[in-house]
């Protein structure tokens, strides 16, 4: 069952409970006399067990998926008349990390990918040699991402964040 159909059987149950409760409270007895009466004979005790078993089952569900996140691991490229073709969000961030790995300038890159309802957004950490114009090398990059994904793979992307996080040492030999 899906957690919406958990979360729809609960609402129903608080709002029976909340009803019964209520109707106690001004003065109709009858489920009270139901529920003493029922304790009494085995054979209804068996059926409050599963209602109670029932209640509990669901309230640990619902609990135990209110604290689950969903990660999407693929994302839809295309649908054809033969079916969906998907690519995983791990092939892509491998695509994004070679794309800024061979732009001039870009040491290393570090990418996670989101996918969204209208495609996919990029987050990247680069870390950039230190005689590169970083607002040119990052336009640059999100172009390139762009353009790549929308080319090659067909895929919309969102956004393209990203974060600059070293400033690479060019290392010089040194001659003797």
């Amino acid at each position: 069952m899906h957690s919406k159909t958990y979360r729809v059987l609960f609402a129903l149950i608080l709002i029976i409970l909340g009803a019964l409760v209520s109707g106690v409270l001004f003065g109709w007895t009858s489920p009270l006399d139901y529920i003493n009466n029922s304790l009494l004979h085995s054979n209804d005790k068996v059926i409050l067990g599963f209602i109670a078993l029932f209640s509990i089952v669901i309230g640990f569900s619902i609990l135990r998926g209110s604290f689950k996140q969903k990660i999407s691991t693929q994302t839809n490229i295309i649908e054809t008349k033969l079916g969906e073709i998907k690519i995983t969000i791990k092939a892509l961030e491998n695509m994004t990390e070679k794309i800024a790995k061979k732009i001039v300038g870009i040491k290393e890159a570090k990418t996670k990918i989101k996918s969204t309802p209208n495609g996919i957004a990029v987050f990247i950490e680069i870390s950039v040699t230190s005689d590169v114009n970083i607002p040119e090398i990052t336009t640059e990059t999100q172009n390139k991402i762009n353009e790549y994904f929308l080319n090659q793979a067909g895929i919309q992307v969102e956004e393209v964040r990203i974060l600059v996080s070293d400033l690479a040492k060019d290392v010089k030999s040194r001659v003797e």
